[in-house]
């Protein structure tokens, strides 16, 4: 792992992280161009969540970027309201899909660049507790029983889609993983 300072924050690059960039350069066609189209959708994801984390003065502590995407740990100088902090959550998932918007308006079609945007910012928003959607209904309910509730309803839903996507002969091979990770980082973290 390569590690080092910019101001105040660590900057950590995981080994994963440069595994998955010279994948991506082994390809010489539109799924590179694909690969790397998502990789920059990720790192907007982040810099919505880095902005508005320093319009609350905010500063990252650490910010990791490895195989699965990019983690920024909060130094928790200044403790946050709820809401300051549901905000700096879906501050990422805004940035995504108010991208998604203005690509769909500015080339009148919905491009790679579109979808990816789209993709990041609802798949984050999903009530897991790991990903942003979960972390907000945590900070919206006060980790409340409900929460748990909405989660394992979540998780139910999603399987009964999957099932009714494999009766219907629609097998996804990438469906059937992200349920597996929302399952491990559901009940298993």
């Amino acid at each position: 792992m390569i590690s080092f300072d910019i101001f105040q924050t660590k900057i950590k690059i995981h080994f994963s992280f440069f595994a998955v960039i010279a994948l991506i350069s082994l390809w010489q066609n539109t799924i590179a161009y694909d690969l790397i189209m998502a990789l920059i959708c990720c790192m907007l994801h982040e810099a919505g969540h880095l902005l508005c984390m320093y319009l609350f003065s905010q500063s990252p502590n650490e910010i990791v970027l490895y195989g699965g995407g990019i983690k920024i740990k909060n130094s928790n100088e200044k403790l946050l309201s709820a809401g300051a902090e549901t905000i700096i959550l879906f501050a990422g998932c805004a940035v995504n899909i108010l991208l998604c918007c203005i690509s769909v308006l500015i080339f009148k079609k919905f491009t790679y660049f579109a979808s990816a945007n789209l993709f990041f910012g609802l798949f984050n928003l999903m009530p897991v507790k790991y990903f942003d959607g979960g972390r907000i209904i945590s900070n919206v309910l006060n980790d409340s029983p409900a929460c748990k509730l909405i989660r394992i309803l979540f998780i139910i839903a999603f399987a009964i889609i999957i099932i009714v996507m494999i009766i219907n002969g629609l097998f996804s091979i990438s469906l059937i993983l992200t349920f597996v990770y929302i399952l491990i980082s559901e009940f298993f973290t």
